[in-house]
This record gives C-alpha cells, structure tokens and sequence, in this order.
C-alpha cells in the first residue's frame, strides 16, 4: 500500500502545479540560465518523479531525467549560447542524476524478475549518453559556433565520455555479478537442477535476442546500410552461438551451454545499443533540422567466434572517437 507520506507529498505537489497552470507548462521549454528553469526541475520533476511509486519506476525517472539534461545540452549549444555557468550547471546535474541512478540499479540487482528489465534500462541511457556525445562532437566540426561555445561544448563532451563509462561500467558489474551467482549455484547442484538452470538460461537468451530483432526490424528504415551492415554481422555471431549453447544442452555439457547463453545475452545487448544509439542520434538530428550529412556511431563491441574475451580491448582494432573505452564481446567455439 502507498506510503501515507507519499500520498501527502504528492497530492500537494499536484496541488502546486495546479496552481502555476500555464507557468508549469511553459517552463518545461526552460534551460539552465532560463526565468523557468527552477520551475522546471523543482516543481515538475519532482511533481513526475513522486508518481513513480515502484523501484522501477523510480529507476526509469532517473534515467529520463538524465535524458531531460542531455537535450538541454543540445539545446544551448546548437543555439551557440553555452557559457561556462550553464554548463557547470549541466555537469553537476549530470553526474548527480547518473549516480542516482547507478545506486538504483545496484539495489535492484537482487530482484531476478527486475533483472532483465535494468538492462534495458542502463542500455537505452547508454544510447542516449552516445547519441548526444556524437553530436555534440558534430557540432565542435562547425565553423560558425563561437569560441566560447566550443571551448565549453569540448569540456562537456568528455564529461559525457565519462558519464557514459560509468553507465557502462556499473551495467557490466551487474551483469558479471549475476552471472557469477548464477554460474555458482548452477556448479554447486545436481544434474536435473543443472539441466533446468541451462535450460532457463536459454530462455532468458531467447528472450533477448527475439527483443533485439524486433527492434532491429522496427528501426531498420531509420538506419543507414553501413551500420545495418555491422548489425547483421553481430547477429549472425549472438544467432551461431545461440545454436551453439542449445548443442551444448543436447549432449548434457549444462555448464557450458549456461556460459554460452550468457555471451548471447551480452552480445545482443551490445547489439540493441548499437541500433539505439544511431536511433536516438538521428531524431536528435531532425529535431535540430540539420542538413548536414548524418554521421553514424560506429559499433563498439566486436563480437568474434574463436575465443571468449572479458577484459578491456587489447587495441588491435583501430579506435574511433566512439569506441576508446569500450570491450569487446567475444564468441567461444
């Protein structure tokens, strides 16, 4: 049942809203340096964030709202008016707003039923952290910005760069951590309870994967023929060892073929980023009614058949401006 507290909280919230009227709504336009701005992020997302009631919900909020700074960047910079208060102010919102979310994931974690949905989640703010980095960096290609817009758009990408690390970082943690759980109870039981874990692990894959293709096959249109290209080869690699893992159940090797579902969980999780990140950077792109060609974000993750490799990228493939903080995904024979 709701807590009466929180009943109270958010009745009065409305209440102010209610009040404000148009005030409330014209300040959702407002950026930082903005008469509105306060209005914005004191009364209407607190107003939003007190109608999340469950954990996952609240985790979804954190996650907008720092998807809600992220277009404000975007906003100040492509209209050449990033000075250094707006974007100290951004910054410290950003890494703030980040941590609460970080801190959300990790109390969830425990939650199995929540599991596959705090993927998702750290994912799409991924995507999000991506896109606007890479058009940020579009932008610093201009010539006709200032160079005081520029000197503050540069110090606000790396902090972007880093912001992204840390989402990335912290989705890593848990993957490893609930797979490591599950890999120590698998070990630790008999042969039917081992068959059921591989078996259930296998359905968990499935699940992913098939969601990763509807995706891709949703956004397909809004992707250009060079990342399609990437796409199709990734899945081709998740599809094989997907195939792979279900052989493994065949002849009873359930340890294994748990391993092996597992990577096709990471694999086509690096592939829904992927897809994601170039979604969102395109229609930050129409929103800006940019003519310029469209850049892609390169993949990340490479994802090979002949070994399986957990630690950071050795530097063998060249690295673009996207990718110097990103592993590689590797698939085992």
């Amino acid at each position: 049942m709701m807590n009466k507290n929180k009943l109270i909280s958010t009745t009065a919230i409305a209440l102010v809203i209610a009040l404000l009227g148009g005030t409330s709504a014209f300040a959702e336009k407002a950026v930082p340096g903005d008469m509105l701005y306060g209005v914005k992020v004191s009364v209407n997302e607190k107003a939003a964030g007190a109608f999340a009631f469950s954990k996952i919900a609240q985790t979804k909020w954190k996650e907008r709202l720092v998807e809600r700074r992220l277009e404000e960047a975007q906003k100040v910079v492509s209209g050449d008016v990033l000075d250094e208060s707006t974007r100290i102010i951004l910054e410290e919102k950003i890494k703030t707003q980040i941590d609460d979310f970080n801190e959300n994931l990790i109390e969830l974690k425990e939650d199995e039923d929540e599991s596959e949905d705090l993927s998702e989640i750290n994912i799409r703010l991924q995507a999000s952290l991506r896109a606007h980095q890479g058009v940020l960096e579009k932008v610093l290609g201009k010539t006709n910005i200032s160079d005081d817009t520029r000197v503050e758009t540069e110090k606000l990408v790396s902090v972007l760069k880093e912001s992204k690390n840390k989402v990335k970082d912290n989705h890593e943690d848990i993957e490893l951590e609930l797979g490591a759980s599950e890999q120590d109870t698998l070990l630790s039981s008999s042969a039917s309870a081992n068959h059921e874990s591989a078996l259930g692990k296998q359905t968990a894959a499935e699940n992913v994967l098939n969601s990763v293709k509807l995706l891709y096959q949703r956004e397909k249109i809004n992707l250009s023929a060079n990342i399609q290209s990437q796409i199709d080869g990734k899945l081709a690699l998740v599809e094989t060892a997907f195939q792979e893992g279900k052989a493994l159940i065949v002849s009873a090797d359930y340890v294994d073929a748990f391993s092996k579902f597992q990577l096709v969980i990471s694999g086509a999780n690096s592939t829904r980023l992927l897809v994601l990140s170039n979604v969102i950077k395109g229609n930050i792109e129409d929103d800006m009614d940019d003519d310029d060609d469209e850049e892609e974000i390169e993949d990340d993750d490479d994802i090979n058949d002949d070994e399986l490799d957990d630690e950071e990228d050795d530097g063998d493939d060249d690295e673009d401006e996207e990718d110097d903080d990103d592993d590689e995904f590797e698939l085992e024979d």
